[in-house]
């Protein structure tokens, strides 16, 4: 048999299917087999195991991975060995199967991947890489040590590093509880081995990882015990034990310290070293961070560009320096590439060093640096600041090609303004014929907000553009808004897509939230009401997002509804769930500036019953009238009547309602006894 695969297991079900799901391909097409130990699962997990091997079977845990670890090595038959956890997950397995089927195995003793650490639930873009060798040729006397952050106790020969990436999980923590029981076991394990084994440089970098359970100096007492064991061992370790030095101070802001352990960094390290380590990149980059802060820019170009050299050799694979297997890069990865290459462009363009930035710009993915971006205005206005002081516009034809739909209406009007510096260049123009032949109404825009320009009133503009089908431009949305104009033209288009309008309208305009605020509602026609309500809460959606108060619009979106009523003269049984739930936010509005909070709260009670998807914009005004300076009592009150509203809700049976609004309640009022009894309460289905 080829390959083991070995894992333990406990209370996994979260993860393990489609763990077990991904390694399929593998167990399907090299001679292999799949080994998982379980050490006291209560949920599925087990159950879920057995769907994909027989080898299933029970360790009793005695808090020690690595004798977990070995019981799964001794029943293996493979001649290598893959260890994973239930939360890693392969991308995909093609790599792995061609390293084994191709018999390419026969020239290693080990294989390495990529493990792509989440650690963000509401960012996904931000993650770490590690390269660990998890696949080991099976040898004589072959085992796992250490009770945590268990290893292999021989040393591999020849490691190949496989163009795979696993996905794990395991940082992604449902509760802060979960977390910090999670980091007070492993803290235990891994003090208890002070007690135990011969410190080590490896022990101390381990050690290190322990700064939200020991204090400041003690992990910093760790990493410099671990630094002398490792200058006396000449041991790759040193580099990886500064970089936590490093990255402890960075994220405290004390950048002179940075620069300080940088300058010492390379100093201790010179005498061992044949060239780049991968850890440079970190470490050029926390220097990079420094001078930036400190404004010592010209130092802070020099210093990105080395760090550019090493984490692109390192991106290539052509630089697997030992430490890329010990400690995961803090920060020489892909998520923190982008920013740092922005904020270098930003001091290049300062600097005026536009034929610099031009060379790194060409290098870079137009896609990749402009993706899901909020600084896609001020990349586009740096790129053309670029253009401009490098006299080459080559690049608008590339980036007209690769922006996705709103990237692209923005270069529109930096292409706009270009022509409005005089630019003629050849490229600007043959881009400018190239969009009208791809898209002939993009003439008819040009002239018609050229005369826009001029004539400083759009709203003749804006019908001329909406009879000729050109009111995808959202930027005639602002115009109109901003002048005070009736925004029927756009908002009683039929499907207009009122979220892609803001989401461009807040890129392009900075002012954007300001101007939708101060539009008057009666200067809307009848038919453009709706829109007006749809657009204000498009805006709101938007605003949370940017952690942005959202309370003017909030109230605007009252009025509206409000306007809406009274115009058609509809009665309360007449009202969809959108419109209650305005006229519901227009009196809560009204209570709270009259200092009724506690009809305010039952105003936004009934809003969110009769229409749930305004749940994000009730909690924000909840959390305003949470911060309001209220006697005891008061709070008391306000408490008081939502608990009442939740019971009433459960004695009515409309328990997936009491839960959600239970849900709301717990987050303005964490700490009241009452909503475990609540909640109870909805699970039996009684009254409370």
């Amino acid at each position: 048999m080829v390959l083991s695969i070995g894992m333990i297991v406990k209370n996994e079900e979260k993860y393990l299917d489609r763990c077990l799901s991904a390694l399929k391909p593998i167990l399907e097409s090299v001679e292999s087999e799949l080994i998982i130990a379980d050490t006291g699962s209560t949920d599925r997990t087990v159950e879920i195991a057995k769907k994909y091997t027989d080898n299933v079977f029970y360790f009793e845990w005695i808090n020690d991975f690595s004798a977990a670890r070995n019981a799964t090595l001794e029943k293996a038959q493979g001649e290598w060995f893959l260890y994973i956890d239930a939360d890693e997950i392969f991308q995909s397995c093609d790599g792995i199967i061609r390293f084994f089927r191709s018999g390419e195995y026969k020239a290693y003793s080990a294989a390495g991947y990529t493990i792509r650490n989440y650690g963000h639930v509401k960012n996904m873009n931000m993650f770490t890489d590690f390269i660990a060798t998890r696949f080991r040729k099976r040898e004589p006397g072959i085992k796992f040590i250490n009770a945590v952050h268990e290893r292999i106790n021989l040393a591999a020969s020849a490691v190949k590093r496989l163009d795979v990436i696993a996905d794990h999980y395991g940082y992604l923590y449902e509760t802060a509880e979960s977390q910090r029981k999670k980091i007070e076991r492993n803290a235990q394990l891994l003090l208890s081995r002070l007690e135990t084994e011969k410190p080590s440089a490896q022990l101390y970098l381990e050690l290190t990882s322990l700064f939200s359970v020991v204090s400041e100096s003690e992990m910093l007492k760790y990493a410099d015990l671990g630094i002398e064991l490792a200058l006396k061992d000449k041991s790759v370790i040193l580099v990886c034990l500064y970089d936590e030095k490093i990255a402890h101070f960075a994220e405290k802001r004390d950048f002179e310290k940075v620069l300080e352990l940088c300058r010492e960094y390379f100093e201790v390290t010179e005498p061992m070293r044949k060239g780049d380590v991968c850890t440079d990149a970190d470490v050029y980059y926390f220097k990079t961070l420094a001078l930036s802060n400190l404004n010592r820019n010209e130092e802070m170009i020099d210093a990105y560009e080395d760090y550019y050299r090493v984490y692109k050799k390192i991106e290539s694979g052509k630089l697997t320096t030992g430490d890329l297997y010990i400690n995961p890069l803090k920060a020489a990865v892909k998520p923190y590439f982008y920013p740092t290459l922005f904020s270098f462009i930003c001091t290049c363009v300062n600097a005026g060093k536009f034929e610099k930035a031009a060379d790194y710009l060409k290098d870079t993915s137009i896609r990749e640096y402009y993706v899901n971006d909020e600084n896609l205005v001020t990349k586009l206005r740096q790129d053309f600041t670029i253009m401009r002081g490098t006299g080459n516009y080559r690049r608008t034809q590339a980036l007209y090609n690769q922006l996705d739909e709103n990237g692209r209406a923005l270069l529109h009007l930096f292409m706009r303004q270009e022509a409005e510096f005089g630019n003629t260049s050849p490229e600007v123009n043959d881009l400018f014929r190239k969009i009208v032949k791809n898209e002939p109404d993009f003439a008819k825009l040009l002239d018609t907000v050229k005369e826009h320009f001029a004539s400083g009133n759009c709203l003749e503009k804006a019908r001329k553009l909406t009879e000729d089908g050109l009111c995808k431009y959202n930027e005639i949305l602002y115009y109109l808004l901003a002048e005070k104009q009736d925004i029927s033209l756009i908002t009683a288009i039929e499907n207009y897509n009122f979220s892609s309008a803001v989401n461009f309208c807040c890129d392009a305009f900075g002012d954007f939230y300001e101007v939708v605020e101060n539009y008057p509602v009666e200067n809307v026609s009848a038919g453009g009401l709706e829109g007006l309500l749809n657009l204000t809460e498009a805006a709101m959606e938007h605003a949370l997002q940017k952690n942005r108060d959202i309370e003017a619009l909030f109230s605007l979106w009252g009025m509206t509804g409000l306007v809406i009523c009274e115009a058609r003269n509809l009665g309360a049984d007449e009202l969809s769930g959108q419109l209650f739930g305005a006229v519901m936010g227009a009196e809560a509005v009204n209570e709270k500036a009259q200092g009724n909070f506690k009809d305010c709260l039952n105003a936004l009670t009934a809003l969110v019953r009769q229409y749930p998807a305004a749940k994000p914009f009730v909690l924000a005004m909840s959390n305003k009238i949470q911060q309001k300076t209220q006697p005891v009592s008061e709070m008391e009150a306000l408490a008081a009547e939502f608990k009442r509203n939740i019971r009433m809700l459960i004695s009515g049976g409309e328990l997936n309602q009491a839960s959600q609004l239970l849900a709301e309640y717990e987050k303005i009022m964490p700490g009241d006894l009452d909503i475990e009894a609540l909640r109870k309460a909805i699970e039996n289905n009684s009254a409370y």
